[in-house]
């Protein structure tokens, strides 16, 4: 190899060194937004979810306990005791009448050939059960994040209007201020200068519901996420790419990916095998039967017996009153109800689905409007200012300007998160909000806490 060859490879290996660290780093930084952060803190530390885990693991059991059916039973049984037994042999003895000793061992191995399916019954109704819980752990989770992003966006916007709320008090307060030294200097009239102190009143009671407002919204976030707010908070970005362009394209992702959806899917399967299993009660239950005993003094006897036998044996019940057939009547209606309840969920979230899609293109009309608004509401203000202080404008035009411009600009940072809210809320509908986030699937996958 010669000298330009290892200087090139080591200009490729000097790249690699800086481009490897600079894409993990820009990764991390991927998944450690604020927001994020928020969700993770709500999947970690909500009680709900781990409600469901511990549901979850105790139904993977049930299965287990479901497929203990296909194996063997082996049952051991062991009796000590005494008996008194008279038949024609024994009342020819003199001890007939006597309380005798007896002992008895016996070890029974069962195994199961035939139920009519029962055993792969209980065993589909347990899977499709775990099916089931599986997706509404699922489904609380994609709800938590929800409510850990409508929680995060709150904080954000009262933030944002107690923000607001101090800028326009502090303006008011500059306007009063130029006015008593007009008035002081006699220029100005006793008339503004109330006016202006009323208006700071007002805004100063703006103030304090802004600050009331986030109050309540902080303790919301600290009841959702289990902890307190981060002080860094910015307005989150929509997940570029993930939201559906049209309603069309929602309403069919939401119908094929809603958690509750697949989770009323699998309930209508455990219906299905619970009535399987109510029509294997017409079948015998054959299985074959080893066994060996030892028994000693039994029936007054002196002496000891020892049996093994290999049996094939079968049990059928032939006729109960009728309640096998009635158990299959009730069983079929319950598995037209869960088909029932499934296309009447499927109707809500569609209805919801609709609805989450109209504030999300009203919140986008809304901003666009409002921003507009805002930035005519702030040229406004300052040519009313300019105007005013050579007399061509009154101090209620002044005053109207500026409570308009913080009006607008209230309604516009509020129209923002609503965008944002229903941007999130159609990806939970649609079961995709927890990998737009890029959360990691071991935070709602993995064992409860203990």
């Amino acid at each position: 190899m010669n000298t330009k060859e290892i200087w090139k490879w080591i200009g490729l290996a000097l790249i690699g060194c800086f481009l490897l660290p600079a894409a993990a780093l820009a990764q991390d930084g991927q998944m450690q937004t604020p927001l994020n952060k928020s969700v993770v803190s709500t999947l970690k530390n909500n009680p709900r979810l781990d409600v469901l885990k511990n549901n979850r693991e105790a139904v993977k059991h049930d299965v287990r306990k479901a497929k203990g059916g296909y194996l063997p039973d082996l049952d051991a049984r062991v009796g000590f005791g005494v008996d008194r037994h008279s038949d024609t042999v024994s009342r020819a003895t003199d001890y007939y009448n006597d309380w005798d000793k007896r002992e008895e061992y016996s070890l029974v191995l069962r195994q199961l050939l035939w139920d009519g399916w029962e055993t792969s019954s209980f065993v589909g109704v347990s899977e499709s059960k775990l099916d089931s819980v599986q997706h509404r752990v699922f489904d609380n989770a994609e709800s938590l994040a929800l409510d850990a992003v409508i929680a995060y966006l709150d904080v954000y916007r009262q933030r944002e209007l107690v923000r607001f709320a101090e800028d326009n008090m502090d303006a008011h307060k500059r306007i009063l201020r130029s006015l008593r030294e007009r008035q002081e200097m006699g220029a100005g009239s006793l008339a503004d200068v109330r006016q202006t102190q009323s208006r700071l009143s007002r805004a100063r009671s703006s103030l304090a519901d802004a600050q009331g407002g986030l109050r309540v919204a902080l303790a919301n976030y600290r009841r959702v996420v289990g902890e307190a707010p981060p002080e860094d908070m910015i307005l989150p970005v929509k997940p570029i790419g993930a939201v559906p362009e049209t309603q069309q394209t929602a309403l069919k992702r939401s119908r094929t990916g809603n958690p509750k959806l697949s989770a009323a899917t699998s309930d209508i399967e455990t219906a299905r095998q619970n009535m399987r299993l109510s029509q294997s009660k017409l079948y015998p239950n054959v299985y074959a039967e080893a066994s060996t005993s030892y028994d000693h003094w039994v029936e007054s006897s002196r002496d000891w017996e020892h049996n093994t036998a290999l049996m094939l044996r079968m049990n059928w019940n032939l006729y109960n009153g009728g309640s096998d057939v009635a158990e299959q009547d009730a069983a079929m209606y319950r598995m037209r109800q869960a088909a029932a309840d499934r296309y009447d969920l499927m109707l809500e979230i569609e209805d919801e689905t609709r609805a989450t899609w109209s504030r999300y293109q009203t919140a986008q009309d809304k901003i666009q409007n409002f921003r507009q608004a805002k930035k005519y509401n702030q040229q406004t203000l300052e040519m009313y200012l300019e105007q005013f202080n050579v007399g061509q404008r009154s101090l209620l035009d002044v005053l109207d300007a500026e409570n308009e411009y913080f009006q607008t600009s209230g309604l516009l940072v509020t129209s923002q998160a609503n965008e944002i809210i229903a941007a999130h809320r159609l990806l939970a509908l649609e079961g995709s909000l927890l990998s737009a986030l890029s959360v990691d699937p071991a935070l709602y996958t993995g064992p409860p806490n203990k």
